[in-house]
């Protein structure tokens, strides 16, 4: 069944929660790096040619990027929308924007990396724009690949017990999810609803057929091809 449109939004962040979220994501950075390293793994970005064009949406601090261009890749862009996040990052490889209006970058690419990103929307229309966005930056048979988490039983129970209760204090880095937790939580729980919406969508109306699906605990990982 496709999403409501009649239903409610969360609420916006305030600058206050962005301040913290972005405090909280660089004391995260070390783990992030780590994630980084098993979606290159499981997403076999080793098997790219390295002249492969590279949009990374949501770019962080460039961790992704960063992996990248060690590797030998050299045609590389990244978007942020946090000038935060984009200082600690490589220089010139960042610019300030965001997947809802790619408008000012300079396309097609390759591959578009979308990474933790559509969790973060606000709605489905949101979703919807980006899908278009995505598809509009890719050249032809261009790919998206997409990692984002999905609802299954274990990580709602680990989520309660580790994140929502003072458990979390037991170690440090289940105090830090819990910290970007907090802040996420409602955009969060909606994504979890809509994700099967989002890959009906992208298949269905976007323009997109699915050439690579793979979940583990953490994650669902895809890669859309644009047809």
């Amino acid at each position: 069944m496709a999403p409501d449109a009649q239903s409610p939004t969360p609420p916006t962040l305030t600058q206050e929660e962005k301040d913290d979220w972005n405090r909280a994501w660089l004391e995260y950075e070390d783990v992030n790096r780590k994630k980084m390293l098993s979606r290159w793994k499981m997403l076999d970005f080793e098997s790219l040619p390295r002249d492969t064009s590279v949009l990374d949406i949501g770019a962080g601090c460039g961790e992704f990027l960063e992996m990248l261009r060690d590797a030998g890749f050299t045609r590389l862009k990244g978007v942020e929308p946090e000038l935060d996040l984009i200082a600690r990052g490589p220089e010139g490889l960042i610019e300030q924007g965001g997947c809802l209006d790619l408008s000012r970058v300079e396309g097609p690419f390759d591959v578009v990396t979308i990474f933790g990103v559509l969790h973060h929307l606000r709605n489905f229309e949101e979703m919807k724009q980006t899908a278009a966005n995505i598809r509009n930056i890719l050249a032809q048979e261009g790919r998206c690949y997409s990692v984002e988490p999905w609802k299954h039983l274990i990580r709602t129970l680990v989520t309660r017990v580790f994140l929502e209760t003072p458990l979390r204090r037991v170690h440090p880095y289940f105090h830090l999810e819990s910290r970007i937790w907090q802040v996420e939580k409602p955009l969060f729980e909606q994504w979890l609803d809509l994700e099967s919406d989002f890959i009906r969508h992208m298949t269905e109306e976007a323009g997109f057929r699915i050439a690579f699906d793979r979940k583990d605990l953490r994650a669902h990982y895809l890669i859309y091809k644009k047809v």
